[in-house]
């Protein structure tokens, strides 16, 4: 934080300069008051302009599909119930998959595919939540949307 606080005082607080958070590891529950701490201060003065999910943090359910632990959710309800409509998201990294692969190539309809779809549809159903719906999807959040860069 002090180091992107630095960097902006240095290009006059030029409001075109921004960040990215980038979630890459998993969290053990000890860690987390202190990584929402830290998160506090950075949303609150650091010009986030995204997050990025690497897909190693993803968990897989029962039935394959991406999840995310709940010291990320929290922490995904935590950073886009702050700054929801202003972030963008992206997603990198290199899906693994979770079962051997049979012989044919696999269709993109299946949890195992080497695609990020799941996650993103992940992540979009962690936004429709009943706790971050008021906040992203209120009357002013709505209007001020277009006129955000």
């Amino acid at each position: 934080l002090q180091a992107f606080q630095l960097l902006l005082s240095r290009c006059d607080h030029n409001p075109n300069v921004g960040c990215m958070l980038y979630l890459q590891s998993r969290i053990d529950p000890s860690e987390v008051p202190g990584i929402l701490r830290s998160l506090h201060a950075f949303l609150g003065g650091g010009n986030v302009r995204a997050v990025s999910w690497d897909v190693g943090v993803f968990l897989r359910n029962k039935k394959g599909f991406p999840t995310l632990s709940k010291n990320h959710q929290f922490m995904f309800q935590f950073i886009y119930g702050r700054l929801g409509r202003t972030l963008r998201t992206l997603l990198e990294g290199r899906v693994a998959v979770a079962a051997p692969l049979p012989p044919q190539p696999p269709s993109p309809g299946t949890p195992n595919s080497s695609n990020r779809l799941y996650h993103l549809q992940y992540l979009r159903h962690l936004r429709t939540r009943a706790s971050l719906r008021p906040l992203l999807d209120s009357e002013e959040a709505v209007l001020e949307t277009p006129y955000l860069d």
